[in-house]
């Protein structure tokens, strides 16, 4: 009814591609344990770092789809490889991480173990080292 007639509320925000990828994950577990009684293991990656992402950021990585799962996966890769790049003149690292067939190179800032992403972007080429 508030669709045809409107409503007095303020419009909510739409879920970012992460928000509604992790509100499908939690309904999965949800059904299976109060429907189905079926207990489930979490499969939720704990990282010893905290991603912080500005609101320029977000919006530019939902133009992107690139998920923020994803940024995570980049992230604990370029700190336990040590495969990165650092910019001296502005303390930015830029990592890379393959995924499935998309590469993803994310730009960050590191203060201990908070994470500040400065920009992500993908493509579907294959960066060979030797």
């Amino acid at each position: 009814m508030d669709l045809i007639y409107g409503s007095d509320q303020t419009p909510q925000k739409m879920p970012t591609l992460s928000e509604r990828q992790n509100n499908r994950k939690h309904l999965k577990q949800s059904l299976l344990k109060e429907i189905w009684k079926e207990e489930t293991m979490r499969t939720d990656p704990t990282y010893d770092f905290t991603l912080h992402l500005s609101d320029d950021v977000v919006a530019l990585m939902e133009k992107r789809f690139i998920l923020v799962s994803e940024v995570e996966k980049v992230i604990e890769h370029a700190q336990k490889s040590k495969e990165r790049f650092f910019n001296p003149q502005t303390s930015e690292y830029l990592a890379h991480l393959r995924i499935k067939n998309v590469t993803y190179w994310v730009r960050y800032e590191e203060r201990d173990n908070d994470i500040f992403i400065k920009d992500a972007y993908s493509h579907r080429m294959e960066v060979v080292e030797n």
